[in-house]
């Protein structure tokens, strides 16, 4: 005979205590465990499926798929005749009616609403339980079977609401245990097998003896096997490690609250909720998690210790019976409102501040050490810098690029690759900085044979840096050649113009920035003037000043050997006759102007034309008036391949000699 169940119960009430916090698939199932374990079972058996979609909310209408979600345990289960009594009274405090302990294995239970049990409506509208246990009768347990229904639920106006007896009821079976199916699911996703087992796993992740978990995907790609749970693995940076056997206690109200556990920093920084802060647990299950005890910003070491804090706290005593209950239902975190909440706040910020302050330094010198192994920094400096100082120099700058370097790009081989070519290129102005500076720090105080040591090392740094740069200059020409010989498309006039107005050097190789003065921007802007007062129309000689669409005359730049008029032509292009005319037509203003000029001329005595073409097409005549000129040193003319091999030439030849100098090698650059 089948037995009547009844619910007394609001719906109202049920929402209010907290049943759609259980959003997820995950803590529905962390809470189905929890109560398996309560129940002093030894092994738990999920059958869900993993990634697939439960349900979908479709022209404003809920459809459920045909998947079910099932947790089965061999617990001490229940008879039909505690149904009633037990479980369908809501709100109950079974740790009231039948102690703080379960009566097999001794566990703590835990718990005090008593709406565990209905935690998969959270995700669903139907849950179907199945549990037998009680006394053997001829040697087997009785069933008890029935099915709640969430909208008869919120149906019944009486507030009494009788469950659909299932066809179990009353039956008897050989072994003990509960089983509960959830099904009609609302708007859900289960996640992934990774992510919902590092959910369980940080619930009850803890080794358990007499106590195991078993997850069996039945998705439409799932293997259909059992997988056990295994312990969340959180690999931490032991130097950063506190235990807190070792700190403060947690004292309030002249009350000593005990608590187990430690507090460090991750090896790596995790975003996902299952492995970040701290999981607070109570008897071994964990009751919440507490990401940073609400910590105000600004204190040293704070984006270390929110991006990689991890620890678990035993703290049992926030499941006592006496006492404010400070679990939250959905166990994301504690409530901090009563007094007691607030003190464990604060005691638990001073534990975080110490542990960013302690940890700062160890986990700069940890990343120091990383960096400098993976990228086997040591041997690329020896193979780089012959001179001991620079070495020196070399790997403490290493160590403080390490130092400031994020913790989880180190695992990047770029990211290090990079970093290491940053500090062999930057070793050798560090080195001149310092070196400069400890020459200016010692003043009168430095003997000469002091003095001679900073010096030849200033010498060997500047030297190195120079050669980089000329490195990287060669670099840049034969990149500018490819595009120059390529031709297709020609490159833009105005584009080379730019480009050389920025980088005389490309022309000129001893051209540097100090002879970048600015008051040959105000001869360049006189001349224009005067040209624009004598000639009645504008010129325009300079990239940067020149307004959109319109193309410079020419450039004027400023080099060690003068005043340059460039006259820069796109490769492949002829030189023809209205070319001449107006090139010598500048260069004639330009005497002119000096002539009216004298002080400017005695600024700048020396100026020169220089024009860069592939190719003169001219007839005879033309062609000696450019001789003429360049007989009179007043033009030059270089095709581009010229100015480009000579450029590198020169400073292929500086890094040459500096190598040999030095006596370091090529290593194909």
């Amino acid at each position: 005979m089948s037995q009547i169940y009844e619910m007394s119960v609001s719906m109202a009430i049920i929402d209010k205590l907290g049943v759609h916090l259980y959003d997820k698939a995950s803590a529905v199932m962390a809470e189905l465990v929890s109560n398996a374990y309560d129940a002093d079972a030894t092994k738990v058996t999920i059958e869900i499926p993993l990634g697939e979609r439960l349900g979908w909310k479709i022209n404003g209408k809920i459809v459920s798929s045909e998947f079910k979600i099932e947790v089965r345990d061999d617990g001490h289960g229940m008879v039909p005749k505690d149904i009633n009594r037990l479980y369908l009274k809501i709100g109950r405090n079974r740790r009231e009616d039948k102690g703080t302990k379960s009566p097999k294995f001794k566990r703590q239970v835990t718990g005090r609403k008593g709406i565990g049990k209905l935690a998969p409506f959270g995700i669903c509208k139907r849950i179907e339980i199945i549990s037998s246990g009680g006394r053997k009768t001829k040697g087997k347990y009785k069933v008890a079977h029935f099915i709640l229904d969430y909208d008869k639920i919120q149906d019944a106006t009486d507030s009494k609401y009788h469950p659909e007896i299932g066809p179990l009821d009353g039956t008897f079976k050989d072994e003990r245990g509960t089983k509960v199916i959830v099904s009609d699911f609302m708007n859900q996703t289960v996640p992934d097998a990774d992510t919902v087992r590092r959910m369980l796993a940080r619930r009850f992740g803890l080794s358990q003896r007499n106590f195991s978990i078993y997850t069996i995907d039945t998705s439409q790609d799932g293997d259909g096997k059992p997988h056990e749970l295994t312990p969340l693995d959180i690999p931490i940076r032991e130097e950063t490690k506190i235990d807190l056997k070792d700190y403060e206690p947690f004292e309030f109200e002249e009350v000593i609250y005990p608590i187990r556990g430690w507090v460090a920093y991750s090896t790596h920084s995790y975003r996902d909720e299952a492995r970040t802060g701290i999981r607070v647990l109570v008897h071994d299950k964990m009751a919440a998690s507490v990401r940073d005890f609400n910590i105000r910003s600004g204190f040293t070491g704070e984006y270390n210790m929110r991006s990689y804090l991890v620890g678990v706290m035993h703290c049992d005593w926030l499941d006592s019976n006496d006492g404010d209950d400070l679990i939250q239902t959905h166990r994301h975190d504690l409530m901090w409102g009563s007094d007691l909440g607030k003190a464990f706040e604060e005691w638990g910020q001073k534990l975080l501040r110490k542990l960013a302050r302690d940890s700062s330094d160890q986990v700069k010198e940890s990343r120091a050490k990383s960096f400098i192994e993976k990228a086997k920094l040591k041997d690329r400096i020896e193979s780089a810098f012959s001179d001991k100082a620079i070495r020196k120099s070399a790997l403490d700058f290493g160590k403080a690029l390490g130092r400031m370097a994020d913790g989880d790009a180190l695992e990047d081989e770029i990211y290090v690759e990079d970093l290491a070519d940053l500090t062999i290129s930057l070793a050798p102005h560090k080195t001149l900085l310092d070196k400069l500076r400890e020459a200016e720090k010692l003043g009168d105080a430095a003997t000469l044979e002091v003095l001679a040591e900073i010096f030849r090392v200033i010498r060997v740094a500047d030297g190195y840096s120079l050669g980089q740069i000329a490195k990287y200059k060669v670099q840049i020409i034969d990149v500018l050649e490819n595009h120059i010989n390529k031709q297709d498309p020609p490159p833009n006039e105005k584009v080379l113009q730019s480009l050389i107005e920025r980088s005389p050097w490309l022309v000129y190789p001893t051209w540097h920035l100090v002879s970048a003065d600015k008051s040959f921007n105000n001869f360049r802007r006189n001349f224009e003037g005067w040209y624009r007062k004598n000639y009645k129309e504008d010129l325009v000689t300079s990239t940067f000043e020149a307004k959109e669409g319109i193309r410079p005359d020419f450039i004027f730049v400023h080099s060690s050997e003068g005043i340059l008029l460039l006259e820069i032509k796109k490769p492949g292009y002829q030189f023809q006759r209205s070319d001449l005319e107006r090139l010598t037509n500048y260069v004639d203003a330009l005497d002119n102007f000096f002539e009216e000029n004298p002080e400017l001329k005695k600024q700048y005595p020396r100026y020169q034309a220089v024009l860069v073409c592939d190719k003169i097409r001219l007839p005879r005549v033309e062609r000696g008036a450019i001789s003429d000129l360049e007989s009179k040193g007043k033009l030059k003319r270089r095709t581009w391949i010229e100015v480009l091999s000579e450029t590198q030439a020169v400073y292929r030849d500086f890094i040459s000699a500096w190598r040999a100098q030095e006596g370091l090698h090529e290593r194909g650059e």
